[in-house]
């Protein structure tokens, strides 16, 4: 199909992508890079760290319980021991990416000693999403239902309740 497209051999096609595990990587890297578009372009504000929070909870649980990205969770999985380097692709495209911009935003919140400094960044980060995600991820990977609006905010108020306890610099609460 790619052939008649955009023309070539299958030959020419494997050599430019190292074969068609390589050709298969790059575009499953192509489609992870394009899920994980809004929440690179998320823009996490300082006003107010119960917001911020809730607005990332509300943004990570829209992308985790797309169809596309719960097909490519279960590819991560199935695939990890084949095509150890398509799994490491997806895992950084998604919850490494994810991680790496809360952490980046909690960093800087600690800086300003508005969260506590004595905590990991990227553990509370890692936490955080994990609290938010995980029912609902879990759910949609073993067929189960979606859950519902209401179901994601109470995760979410929860989630953000419980970080804020653990990580909040209590002289600036």
């Amino acid at each position: 199909m790619l052939i008649q497209k955009v023309g070539g051999s299958r030959r020419n096609i494997y050599e430019r992508f190292g074969g068609k595990e390589g050709l298969f990587s790059t575009v499953i890297a192509e489609e992870c890079r394009r899920l994980a578009e809004p929440l690179e372009n998320l823009t996490l504000e300082d006003a107010c760290i119960r917001q911020t929070l809730e607005q990332f909870g509300s943004e990570i649980l829209h992308i985790i319980k797309q169809p596309r990205v719960i097909e490519l969770h279960r590819l991560m999985i199935a695939e990890g021991k084949r095509f150890p380097q398509l799994s490491r692709t997806i895992w950084s495209a998604g919850h490494h990416n994810a991680k790496s911009v809360l952490a980046g935003w909690i960093r800087k919140q600690q800086a300003q000693g508005r969260l506590r400094t004595d905590m990991d960044a990227s553990g509370l980060a890692y936490a955080f999403i994990h609290m938010v995600t995980g029912e609902a991820q879990l759910q949609l990977l073993t067929g189960g239902p979606r859950t519902t609006a209401d179901q994601d905010g109470n995760t979410i108020a929860l989630s953000v309740s419980l970080f804020l306890t653990a990580a909040q610099d209590t002289d600036h609460a």
